[in-house]
């Protein structure tokens, strides 16, 4: 997650009704999620569950690079 800088007019909060607060924070990489203060928390726990499935390995990378 990255703090969006006072130069950067965010979009608004993915988790607020429409349109009611400003984003601070935006995901890693590519940004298709922004939060607020208040849905920080959200974000993180998006981005955990992101960095669980990636590292999961499939049964073909297994049985490709597991053996290695």
């Amino acid at each position: 997650m990255k703090r969006l800088t006072s130069k950067q007019k965010g979009p608004y909060c993915s988790y607020c009704p429409d349109k009611t607060s400003r984003a601070v924070y935006r995901e890693d990489g590519f940004a298709g999620h922004f939060a607020c203060e208040v849905h920080k928390d959200d974000l993180c726990s998006r981005e955990e569950a992101r960095r669980r499935a990636e590292a999961a390995m499939t049964i073909a990378d297994e049985q490709t690079w597991g053996k290695l």
